[in-house]
């Protein structure tokens, strides 16, 4: 957002560029398992069951989101 660069820049006088392209790519990886899980969850509700193999797959994609958001959280302290 090119306003909220011109403001960093004013008050501060640089911008915190670090780790840019990490936070877009986790971001992304985050946004695609979330619709993954929405996916996932409409079709159960669509067929009205929700089997062990739907389980399965519904706790793999939020492992996923888990370890995602640890490494986010490892990478930004």
């Amino acid at each position: 957002n090119e306003s909220k660069y011109v403001r960093e820049l004013i008050i501060h006088g640089g911008v915190d560029a670090t780790h840019a392209e990490d936070r877009r790519n986790l971001i992304r990886q985050v946004s695609g398992i979330a619709t993954n899980i929405n996916q996932m969850a409409k079709h159960c509700n669509e067929i009205g069951w929700f089997g062990s193999t739907d389980a399965r797959r519904m706790k793999e994609a939020l492992d996923a989101v888990l370890e995602l958001l640890k490494e986010l959280i490892e990478r930004w302290r």
